[in-house]
């Protein structure tokens, strides 16, 4: 179970690794079960057909669900469910995770700050600190402390976690390492990484991502479309309608002074991070 962090290539890892022979990846990008109220009242049975449709019943199976590392009650979820589960976390830079977040939520619709240093200001100046609050895009890079969480849920044997820069570095090894801990699969096959997923991205269409960003629009379509299409197909719609609406660019660099003052922030929480790993994430702290 791939459970963090956002925009630190785990769509990537997740496809990657569902290339083996012998384990199965859902094809849509978040395996919400666990960290959705609704999804998860109807049941793991519904979710199984949903995501998993298609997997042999020999198969390790992959999943990934990027709330989850924010979330206690999706974690507890995930332990009652299989407490043996592998757990995975690929973990980014901070300040340059929370740059990608937020010309992602750009992208897509969802943030109307028009430049990252009001996003920024706006979050240093928020009362609230909830991970799972829409924008939140610098408390969710304090990851010493959803990591202590899960620690506490799981044995450290079970908790896998991957520098960002060593994945992008050399994925394959990084799948191998994570077939290893599962025992059964052959950990010597290399997935092929030539396609990179969810890169970053602008758009072609304002029309096409105001319909496809606005909930209320959404739920009506999906309402009509209901009697016609399974939700699986309608899944696939919306992810199309994204692709085709993606549009490939370099996004700007960002401000240094900005990156200065989110490192200076980060700073004590990557100390943090790297005591309870014991392998250093303060390199991050260094304004580059």
């Amino acid at each position: 179970m791939i459970v963090g962090a956002p925009k630190s290539g785990t769509t990537s890892l997740k496809s990657y690794l569902g290339q083996h022979a012998g384990m199965f990846a859902h094809p849509q990008r978040e395996f919400i079960y666990f960290a959705n109220d609704e999804e998860y009242s109807r049941g793991y049975e519904r979710a199984w057909q949903l995501y998993f449709e298609g997997a042999r019943t020999d198969c390790a199976v992959a999943a990934k669900s990027v709330a989850m590392m924010y979330s206690p009650t999706a974690m507890h979820r995930l332990r009652e469910h299989n407490p043996a589960v592998q757990v995975v976390l690929v973990l980014r830079d901070p300040v340059s995770r929370a740059y990608s977040e937020y010309a992602y939520a750009r992208r897509r619709g969802r943030e109307t700050d028009v430049s990252f240093e009001d996003a920024v200001r706006r979050c240093l100046e928020a009362d609230d600190m909830d991970p799972l609050r829409p924008g939140a895009y610098l408390v969710r890079g304090r990851y010493a402390q959803f990591l202590e969480s899960i620690f506490a849920l799981f044995p450290p044997a079970q908790v896998t976690v991957v520098p960002f820069e060593v994945f992008a570095e050399n994925p394959a090894s990084a799948c191998q390492t994570l077939y290893r801990k599962l025992g059964r699969l052959d950990a010597n096959f290399a997935p092929t990484y030539i396609r990179r997923e969810n890169p970053a991205a602008g758009v072609w269409s304002q029309f096409l991502l105001r319909l496809t960003s606005d909930r209320r629009r959404l739920r009506g379509l999906r309402r009509s479309l209901q009697p016609f299409v399974s939700e699986r197909n309608r899944q696939r719609i919306k992810s199309a309608l994204h692709r085709l609406n993606d549009r490939s660019i370099a996004p700007p660099a960002m401000c240094e002074q900005t990156r200065r003052q989110l490192a200076e922030y980060y700073a004590p929480w990557n100390r943090r991070l790297t005591d309870a790993l014991g392998t250093g994430f303060e390199h991050w702290n260094s304004p580059r």
